[in-house]
């Protein structure tokens, strides 16, 4: 997207959802996040050593959990950005850091202020992380440079603003599984060859945040189940310093692997026998992934605000199980290049996703064997649910014939699939109000 000026840039922010300021932000200001980190620009001794790297750990803290906010923003998720930017904010004003730093250090506040403030204020936080995150490389950039000259911040300047407008339209997930940068790359003067040593890769503690950082930079998030729960490591676990939090992490991690091991049931009748298809275009195929599973994820929690309920009609609970499977694809393809075991990730993940469709189209052929049954009170809630079936399926289709390598199989599913897309158009094409999901009683 275009935007005339910085004020149009955020006349567009206002409009958005709470999410995508706060994605938008995080980006900007992950940007930045080099100016903190990186050592050269920094005074000498063990008391500004000490503030260094308090505060690249708490200004990480707060990036990572505004970028989970953006794209999980549970009341806890929340709670954390909050005590996350508070407490960025007081390692700021207690550091030693130079003028380039302090701009980079604002802009991740911002960035977690935008995922803890109301919505209605999350695109002022967030036109403030990327206008605060544009000066803070700028400066950075300049002063790695030999001669700062106009033209050098006036080509900067350009980079940064593209780099931001491109963030523009689109859905959090899939924003975060693009590079920070875009096609254009980092601009000259905040190279690697610029930036120089930083505490991610001369600092042991720092190791989880590197891996992070990478996968942010490169569009390759780690799976966000596990940013979750570092982003919910207690407040008090990231004031007491990074080998505190980096031997909590230690035990985050094992336990994350563990439990994915143990969730790992395998289908192997419906893995496909092959995952070559995949790797002609990976990022366009995690794009696609994610902006499906954000589709089906973002229908249960319209059904769910729109009715009143809790509970998932038993007919769509394989849905609801479609996004998991669909991220752990866009993981996978993420995480690695392409190896044996990353192809047999794949083949495993597929399979247990085709098994979802499987078990899918049977409640759907159950429940539409039922439709003489509509005029009961269960069937309302039913439809209330189906609603946002029907929205989604059709979408689900796509997906699943993009990642399944056994193509009669997909062929099937999606044929299936769109067959039950429209019966759920006929039946419930018009809008369902929650006086239609609500028990009368007796």
């Amino acid at each position: 997207m275009e935007f005339e000026s910085e004020e149009a840039f955020e006349a567009w922010l206002k409009e958005q959802s709470q999410e995508v300021c706060v994605a938008i932000a995080t980006r900007a200001a992950s940007r930045a996040w080099p100016n903190v980190t990186g050592i050269r620009f920094w005074k000498t001794g063990e008391d500004a050593r000490k503030a260094h790297r308090i505060l690249a750990l708490l200004t990480g803290w707060a990036l990572l959990t505004a970028a989970v906010a953006a794209v999980r923003p549970t009341p806890e998720v929340k709670s954390a950005a909050s005590a996350a930017r508070f407490a960025a904010s007081a390692a700021s004003a207690a550091s030693a850091a130079f003028a380039s730093a302090s701009a980079a250090r604002f802009a991740s506040a911002s960035a977690a202020s935008a995922s803890a403030a109301s919505a209605a204020s999350a695109a002022r936080f967030a036109a403030a992380a990327a206008s605060a995150a544009s000066a803070s490389a700028a400066r950075f950039a300049a002063a790695a440079a030999s001669a700062a000259s106009a033209a050098f911040f006036a080509r900067f300047a350009a980079s940064a603003a593209s780099a931001i407008y491109s963030d523009a339209g689109l859905d959090p997930e899939t924003l975060f599984a693009l590079p920070v940068w875009h096609e254009a790359g980092t601009p000259e003067g905040l190279r690697l060859k610029h930036v120089g040593d930083t505490l991610l890769d001369t600092d042991p503690a720092f190791a989880f945040f590197a891996r992070w950082y990478r996968g942010m930079v490169e569009g390759k998030p780690l799976p966000w189940d596990l940013q979750e729960r570092v982003a919910l490591i207690d407040p008090k676990i990231w004031e007491q310093g990074p080998e505190a939090v980096a031997a909590e992490i230690e035990k985050i991690v094992p336990e994350w692997r563990k439990e994915q091991a143990a969730n790992a049931n395998r289908a192997p009748e419906f893995e496909p026998p092959s995952v070559q298809h995949l790797f002609e275009a990976p990022r366009a195929v995690s794009a696609g992934a994610i902006s499906v599973a954000y589709s089906i994820t973002q229908g249960f929690e319209a059904f769910r605000a729109e009715t009143g309920l809790n509970e998932t009609p038993e007919t769509l609970v394989p849905l609801e199980a479609v996004p998991l499977h669909l991220r752990r694809i866009a993981d996978i393809l993420r995480e690695g290049d392409r190896s044996p075991e990353i192809e047999q990730q794949l083949r495993e993940e597929i399979g247990r996703l085709n098994k979802r469709i499987e078990e899918l189209t049977a409640a759907l052929d159950a429940a539409n064997k039922q439709v003489t049954d509509l005029s009961g009170q269960k069937w309302k809630k039913v439809a209330a649910g189906t609603a946002i079936a029907w929205g989604v399926v059709g979408t689900l289709a796509t997906a699943v014939w993009t990642v399944s390598g056994d193509e009669v199989g997909a062929r099937q599913r999606v044929e299936t699939l769109q067959e039950y897309r429209n019966v759920f158009q006929e039946l419930y094409g018009e809008t369902m109000g929650p006086d239609y999901c609500i028990d009368p009683g007796p």
